[in-house]
């Protein structure tokens, strides 16, 4: 089986060089003085390695694996922390174009983050 799975047309996820990406660390704290870190790779936009679509890509599911299951976030905190694992151009971009646009303030807080990511991935040369 694991050679059908190397062998498919489209891989899951491209060779990226890990290594290249710096990490970021998120911490949430409870109420009860619990707390839980995680360090999570960044895309800074630049298009190099760490900037492509590819790495873009890879840092967003990263981010959300983590917001959802270690982190705990709602729809509304995944989507105003995300700017956290964003670095140089891509994180001005977010800040000053998309976490504005007009569709993002007008989406419902549970599609925030979605509308914002399809507009970095479409208005952003990545």
């Amino acid at each position: 089986m694991s050679d059908s799975i190397a062998n498919t047309p489209i891989k899951m996820w491209p060779a990226l060089d890990y290594a290249d990406f710096v990490t970021a660390k998120l911490q949430q704290d409870f109420a009860d003085g619990s707390y839980r870190k995680e360090s999570l790779p960044t895309s800074d936009g630049e298009g190099g390695s760490t900037g492509k679509a590819k790495a873009f890509l890879y840092v967003r599911e990263r981010f959300v694996s983590a917001a959802n299951r270690k982190l705990q976030w709602g729809d509304l905190e995944t989507f105003e922390n995300f700017e956290d694992v964003l670095k140089g151009p891509a994180q001005h971009y977010w800040t000053d174009t998309v976490y504005t646009h007009a569709n993002v303030v007008a989406a419902a807080d549970a599609d925030k983050f979605q509308v914002a990511v399809n507009l970095m991935m479409i208005q952003r040369a990545f």
